[in-house]
């Protein structure tokens, strides 16, 4: 049984990696130099990230508000 939660684990934790990935080269765009890629739209990978792990959000969001 506990092998079985930790596999679910996993492969939750690699489909959320998979769904960042894309959802950060869905809102790429080329840099100013046009030599590499830079995110355009961060408030949509931010707001993922917020529901994914909202702990570590908030805590980077009272960090920087020091």
């Amino acid at each position: 049984m506990n092998d079985t939660k930790t596999l679910m684990e996993a492969l939750i934790d690699k489909n959320n990696l998979n769904i960042l990935a894309h959802l950060i080269i869905d809102n790429a765009e080329l840099n100013y130099k046009e030599e590499d890629l830079r995110i355009s739209n961060e408030s949509t990978v931010l707001q993922f990230i917020k529901y994914l792990y909202p702990n570590i959000y908030k805590h980077k969001l009272e960090e920087l508000k020091k």
